[in-house]
């Protein structure tokens, strides 16, 4: 059964309006790479060279944003609705852990996440098959009680591979890729795919 919700920070939680999608989709492409070739840098630092390439001239500004970027509207819900059943919450983000706590006090959520784990405490990014692991040890959980909640289907498949189970957000995306089918939890906002993982939860279902 589970017991740990671990969501995804940035475009999952947090809102990257200030910063831009195209931004954060190119540092995203450049943390993969990193990845590919052996090398790790601060997500921050992979930001701001994206945003320089879309943006010149606005690299300050886009990251004043990106440290403060709004919780969706119905991010605190989500996770008050979770956590009133029980379920215990963390976030595991591609971003370093500080730049995480510091995001996420800004938005409000911090206090309710036990565990915040940033890819600084591994030296990789996500969806490597580390990233995961480590953060499962940091909960003290099995890949089976644990469901990472993120809108990014890759992030999702790098979770299901090392066994946990998925729920995606749909708002980013739109369509869910053929290379991660059927979803354990799925809805166009956080506060519908909590209330999916909420109602297996209820009923003793293993999600």
């Amino acid at each position: 059964m589970t017991e740990w919700v671990v969501f995804d920070l940035n475009g999952t939680l947090l809102d990257p309006v200030g910063v831009g999608a195209q931004a954060l989709d190119r540092a995203i492409l450049s943390a993969m790479t990193l990845n590919h070739v052996g090398e790790y840098r601060p997500f921050t630092e992979l930001l701001r060279a994206a945003v320089a390439v879309g943006r010149p001239g606005e690299a300050e500004q886009a990251m004043e944003a990106a440290a403060a970027m709004p919780a969706f509207p119905e991010a605190a819900d989500a996770l008050d609705l979770l956590a009133g059943a029980g379920l215990r919450l963390a976030v595991l983000t591609n971003s370093p852990t500080a730049t995480a706590e510091r995001g996420l006090r800004a938005a409000g959520l911090r206090d309710r996440f036990a565990h915040v784990v940033g890819t600084d405490q591994v030296g990789v990014f996500k969806p490597d098959a580390r990233v995961y692991r480590h953060g499962l040890a940091t909960l003290a959980a099995a890949p089976s009680d644990a469901i990472m909640v993120a809108t990014h289907w890759w992030d999702l498949r790098g979770a299901r591979e090392v066994g946990m189970r998925v729920g995606w957000v749909g708002r980013g995306e739109g369509a869910l890729s053929g290379l991660l089918p059927d979803p354990d939890a799925a809805g166009g906002d956080l506060l519908e795919v909590a209330s999916v993982i909420l109602r297996i939860h209820r009923t003793k279902e293993p999600i």
